[in-house]
C-alpha cells in the first residue's frame, strides 16, 4: 500500500511505481498524489515475494487499505491467480480501476471501496495470501489481524504480510506466530501464520 507521513526515499519518480518481478517486470503505474501515499519500497517488496515465491502460484490474495495496489499488482505479476484490493478513498479507489485496466487484469483483479474492517466483517471468501499495510498512524495492524482471525480468512497453510513502523512495531500478535521478519528503514515487515494446529 499505503498511506502515511511521507518520507524520503518513498515516493517513486514521476509518480509512478515499478513492477519489479514476473510477467509485468518493470511495467510501470501511476500513482495517486495523495500526501499519504506510501508504495512499499522496492527492496521490501523483493523480500517479501522471496519468501511467498513457492506458494504464490494460483493463490487468492487480499490487499487491504491497498493504496497503490502494488502489492496485489506485484502477487498477479508473479503468478497469483486472484487479487481483492480493498481500498476506502474514493481517488485511490479511481486509481486502482485505472491502473487494473492498464495492466489488463481483467477477472482477475476485484477492486472494491470499503472500509477494511467492514469488508473483513462481511466477506464470505477465504485467501491463500493476505497483505496488511495500514496508514502508519491508523494503528490497525493488531484489530486487522484479530478480524481475521476471528473470522478465520486464511485457507489452511495461508499466511499474512504485515508493514508497521519501525520504531512502534509491535512484536507479537496474539494467535498468530512469525514465520520471518526484516526492516528497511522506517519499515517493520513480518510473514506470520496463525497458531491454529
Amino acid at each position: 500500500m499505503t498511506r502515511s507521513a511521507s518520507r524520503p526515499g518513498h515516493k517513486t519518480a514521476n509518480g509512478s511505481v515499478r513492477i519489479i518481478g514476473g510477467d509485468l517486470r518493470s511495467r510501470r503505474i501511476p500513482v495517486n498524489s495523495a500526501r499519504q501515499l506510501r508504495p512499499t519500497p522496492d527492496r521490501v517488496r523483493e523480500t517479501l515475494f522471496n519468501w511467498i515465491s513457492t506458494g504464490l502460484q494460483n493463490a487468492h490474495c487480499l490487499d487491504l487499505f491497498s493504496g497503490s495496489g502494488v502489492l496485489g499488482f506485484e502477487a498477479l505479476s508473479r503468478g497469483a491467480s486472484t487479487v481483492t484490493m480493498v481500498e476506502n478513498s474514493g481517488p485511490i479507489y479511481r486509481q486502482l480501476i485505472d491502473n487494473a485496466s492498464l495492466l489488463d487484469m481483467g477477472s482477475r483483479v476485484q477492486i472494491i471501496r470499503q472500509n477494511a474492517f467492514k469488508y473483513l466483517q462481511r466477506t464470505d471468501q477465504s485467501f491463500d495470501f493476505i497483505f496488511i499495510d495500514p496508514p502508519f498512524d491508523d494503528h490497525a495492524v493488531e484489530p486487522t489481524l484479530t478480524a481475521i482471525y476471528e473470522n478465520d480468512l486464511l485457507n489452511p497453510g495461508g499466511r499474512v504480510y504485515v508493514e508497521q513502523r519501525a520504531q512502534s512495531a509491535i512484536d507479537n500478535f496474539t494467535g498468530w506466530r512469525m514465520l520471518r521478519s526484516g526492516r528497511a528503514g522506517d519499515v517493520d515487515f513480518r510473514l506470520l501464520e496463525t497458531d491454529r494446529p
